[in-house]
């Protein structure tokens, strides 16, 4: 599972990734080397990559400039007994950061800040860069700045190991799209509204929703959380 491309099979992560090699999409990766946790007695390793993502953009303006993300590739395999050979059975990551670079040197495109408020810290850039050719972004995935998820995924590492369900697809289970829509709330501030109101006002709904994130709110309890601030503004 990857930002732009969602929970996919081998074989539809190739095509869909053949295609985007065919309209120029343009990515690589640098493995920055790589560690394997593995119990010979359950047939399970967990190899852990680290890697820089790194993909060619053109802003409208014209501006040739690359996204490199740092992050962390996460392959769960497993032994099969009778074959005697190791296969991996997920791939999941962990992003870190990522940084905008420009190609000549000199020259990168300035990004709108509410749109980049639509992704995580650790694949921010990436994210937007990536929206502008029309992907959908997973607003959900691991990543280092999000504590909660972070250890969820070394948890589920642990488990696979031990020999048990991995639970991997936990992505969506707490209030969905928070990033997209702290952007929605961002967005409905209006272009009129001052520099110092558009400041605070972002700076507040991005907390707000971080703390969501963190706790990992269910709708259940936001609902319960509302109606108990109503009952504070009653006369």
């Amino acid at each position: 599972m990857t930002a732009w491309s969602g929970a996919r099979t081998i074989d539809e992560f190739i095509e869909i990734s053949k295609a985007g090699k065919a309209s120029g999409v343009f990515i690589m990766h640098r493995e920055c080397g790589t560690l394997v946790e593995l119990n010979r007695d359950t047939n399970r390793a967990v190899g852990k990559m680290k890697a820089t993502i790194t993909q060619r953009f053109r802003s409208p303006e014209g501006i040739e400039y690359d996204v490199d993300c740092d992050c962390q590739f996460l392959f769960f395999c497993q032994r099969d007994p009778k074959e005697k050979n190791w296969k991996v059975k997920f791939a999941k990551l962990i992003y870190m950061k990522d940084k905008v670079v420009p190609v000549n040197g000199k020259d990168a495109p300035s990004f709108d800040e509410a749109n980049l408020a639509r992704f995580p810290e650790g694949y921010k850039f990436l994210g937007a860069a990536q929206s502008s050719l029309g992907y959908e972004i997973d607003v959900n995935l691991a990543t280092a700045m999000d504590t909660e998820k972070w250890k969820r995924m070394y948890r589920c590492m642990e488990n696979w190991l031990g020999g048990h369900d991995a639970d991997l697809f936990w992505d969506n289970e707490s209030t969905a799209n928070v990033p997209d829509l702290t952007h929605q709330v961002i967005a409905a501030i209006g272009p009129n509204a001052s520099p110092r109101a558009k400041e605070i006002t972002c700076s507040l709904v991005r907390h707000l929703h971080a703390w969501v994130r963190e706790v990992r709110l269910t709708q259940t309890e936001l609902m319960k959380i509302i109606s108990i601030v109503r009952l504070l503004r009653s006369p």
